[in-house]
């Protein structure tokens, strides 16, 4: 499950990291049983984004993960506070497929890509012209520039209720390989019929 956050107006991307990186991290690892759970900050310079971060958290089991985050949240993570920082995030159940599978080692820059689905096309096509032509495109010469590790998330668990077709994140030596190997992609048929949202951050690691 990757959940992009949004902070409340009146409440600081300052503010927010700090209580989730303080609080609501440690609150989750406490009390929570994800196989994983890592949560990306967004880097605001240059202007406010349209997110302030993504936790990303998986599980073995899906009716495990949708208790523990849906019906019958833990009352430690519940009740620390941080659902009154933020508004309500989308939530999208995915499979993940690795197309580079490489390190994400502490300190490297992360490129998060949330892509939404262009007007008159379907799910199926999206998903399809993604694994089969975009990522193979975006693959080509990624680790001789500097990519580290590339994942693409299809939200296919609640595709009903999902906000985006997925989420492509991308791990990078720096900022300026990730800005140098992403200059290069050349446009395909997948940026025609879908509309991505790109931003950079770093990840902390909850759940190894």
């Amino acid at each position: 499950m990757h959940f992009p956050i949004r902070r409340r107006d009146g409440v600081t991307h300052e503010a927010l990291v700090r209580h989730w990186r303080g609080v609501h991290m440690p609150a989750v690892v406490a009390h929570m049983t994800p196989r994983s759970y890592y949560v990306t900050i967004f880097d605001q310079r240059g202007g406010a984004r349209p997110y302030d971060g993504m936790a990303s958290i998986s599980y073995d089991d899906l009716a495990v993960a949708r208790r523990e985050q849906i019906t019958d949240m833990p009352a430690g993570v519940a009740g620390d506070g941080f659902g009154q920082l933020i508004r309500r995030s989308a939530r999208l159940e995915c499979t993940s497929h690795v197309i580079v599978d490489g390190p994400r080692p502490a300190g490297c820059h992360k490129v998060v890509g949330l892509v939404g689905l262009g007007h008159g096309h379907t799910r199926a096509e999206g998903w399809h012209c993604w694994l089969d032509e975009h990522a193979p495109i975006v693959a080509q010469g990624f680790e001789a520039n500097g990519g580290l590790r590339y994942v693409v998330s299809l939200a296919d668990r609640n595709e009903d209720e999902a906000a985006f077709l997925g989420v492509a994140e991308l791990w990078f030596r720096d900022r300026a390989a990730a800005g140098a190997h992403l200059a290069g992609v050349p446009h395909d048929r997948f940026l025609d019929i879908t509309v991505p949202t790109i931003l950079h951050g770093a990840e902390v690691i909850g759940v190894a």
